[in-house]
């Protein structure tokens, strides 16, 4: 399982930080994930509990221990031509 934990409430673009204050989240709030997409730009998290947010607000963890969504390949969508 993986959880994504937030961490700051003060990143991302304005309406983004909106959104999670309208939410009501709190820093050290965990949610279950339901999907990891790594974009070129940005990188998006969809939450079991409904909604896709950017991935500034959170750490990640699988089982428990932290998880770099960004160098693992099972979230890349897209490949690299070198």
């Amino acid at each position: 399982m993986i959880i994504a934990k937030v961490v700051t409430l003060q990143a991302g673009y304005r309406s983004e930080q909106e959104e999670v204050e309208d939410l009501g989240w709190n820093i050290d709030d965990e949610f279950e994930v339901e999907n990891i997409s790594v974009g070129g730009w940005h990188t998006d998290v969809t939450l079991k509990c409904g909604g896709s947010f950017n991935s500034c607000f959170f750490d990640f963890y699988e089982d428990g221990k932290p998880l770099n969504v960004y160098s693992d390949k099972r979230f890349q969508k897209h490949k690299f031509i070198k």
